[in-house]
């Protein structure tokens, strides 16, 4: 449940950080990643090292791609 909280958060914050910070896609990457941690804990509820990783590549994917 409280995954989903931060989800929400980083839905909700996206659009302002496209005028306050210069790399919004940071937030873009974390808001879509966001399912990697979600999914991992739905699943074996827990969220191993290996999730972050997982989450940190699809933030850095959507930096290069958004770029």
């Amino acid at each position: 449940i409280l995954l989903s909280v931060a989800a929400l958060a980083l839905a909700w914050v996206y659009p302002f950080m496209k005028r306050y910070t210069h790399l919004p896609q940071v937030v873009l990457g974390a808001a879509f990643g966001w399912s990697i941690p979600m999914a991992f804990a739905a699943v074996s509820e827990s969220v191993p090292l290996s999730c972050w990783l997982m989450f940190l590549a699809n933030i850095l994917w959507a930096v290069a791609y958004d770029t």
